[in-house]
């Protein structure tokens, strides 16, 4: 996936960072969807599938790591998983 999409989240949606926070919103059923870079667990991975397959939501898997992602979205720390 291109990080066109991913641009395109970050200026009209709500989002939130990290796996928690992505996995409390899809199991509350109010994620839309989920972002996650190319070098996360696989373990984090299988999890998020799971649970956007079950709330319905959008798994989409970047071509990115999460130190690119982290100059994307402009935060002082690597970005692993986007959810909105």
């Amino acid at each position: 996936m291109s990080v066109a999409e991913l641009r395109k989240v970050l200026k009209e949606k709500t989002i939130s960072f990290g796996i928690d926070s992505a996995l409390k919103k899809l199991r509350a059923g109010k994620a839309k969807g989920v972002f996650l870079a190319n070098n996360a667990s696989k373990k984090m991975r299988d999890d998020l599938e799971h649970y956007t397959k079950l709330a319905g939501a959008k798994f989409i898997l970047l071509d990115q790591p999460s130190t690119e992602l982290q100059l994307v979205c402009k935060r002082g720390h690597p970005v692993t998983v986007i959810s909105y």
